[in-house]
């Protein structure tokens, strides 16, 4: 997972400080992110994309960073805001606009525990964070939407993924206590993605990549209902 992250201020001193001590943090917590540096709340609304987190000057020239965030809002942004600011007479706007976070640029030194605190907030909303085995335990942000399925391996557990797999050391039964309902066991220590299935029945369930995985007597039923319950409730959001 690569995270996006923005950084609007008008002053570039602050910029690029805000830009370095996040990066420091990041190399840290073996997560990696691209970086957008703005100027003023024009330029950043031109050139908008999707930002997991936007670090926002309150005070800019132009157009200030709650207009900013208003017009942001408007257009159905989903990220988190982390308003930056001198003064503290702000603070009472800043919950107006639905702010993440609200700090000052005298502890500017925190700005890398909010950035790790949206991470972390983030992943558990869409994804789940693991430690990769033989790599020093590094740590991996991997999004529901990109497994398949988990599969044991003595110990550990193989992610299989859109593209490369993950092992790591937990097992299956520890990395199902974090998941959404979603994922449910097929068998002893194999869990498969309701998302990701093709077709099922008692014996076996295929899932759009091709690969097969048996059904045991005992997780057919639990198995059955909780697909039914999931294609029930995606069919009611679309």
């Amino acid at each position: 997972m690569v995270w996006k992250i923005a950084i609007c201020d008008d002053n570039s001193f602050y910029c690029d400080k805000m830009q370095n001590l996040c990066q420091q943090r990041l190399e840290m917590e073996y997560q990696q992110a691209e970086f957008y540096i703005f100027h003023n709340g024009e330029e950043l609304l031109k050139n908008f994309s999707y930002f997991h987190m936007l670090f926002l000057d309150v005070e800019m020239e132009g157009m200030d960073g709650f207009q900013v965030a208003k017009e942001l809002n408007m257009s159905g942004y989903q990220g988190k805001i982390i308003y930056i600011t001198s003064h503290d007479e702000w603070v009472q706007r800043a919950f107006e606009v639905n702010a993440y976070r609200y700090i000052y640029k005298k502890d500017i030194g925190d700005i890398p525990d909010v950035m790790m605190d949206v991470i972390n907030d983030l992943t558990k909303e869409s994804g789940i964070i693991v430690k990769v085995k033989d790599s020093n335990n590094q740590l991996q942000v991997i999004q529901y939407e990109e497994i398949y399925a988990l599969e044991s391996i003595g110990d550990a557990t193989a992610i299989i993924l859109e593209g490369i797999n993950t092992i790591t050391t937990e097992s299956v039964d520890q990395i199902m206590e974090r998941m959404d309902q979603r994922f449910v066991l097929c068998n002893r220590g194999k869990a498969i993605n309701l998302q990701k299935v093709k077709s099922l029945n008692r014996n076996q369930v295929i899932l759009r990549d091709g690969s097969c995985y048996k059904v045991s007597r005992r997780k057919w039923r639990e198995l059955k209902e909780a697909f039914l319950k999931f294609i029930e409730k995606s069919a009611k959001y679309h």
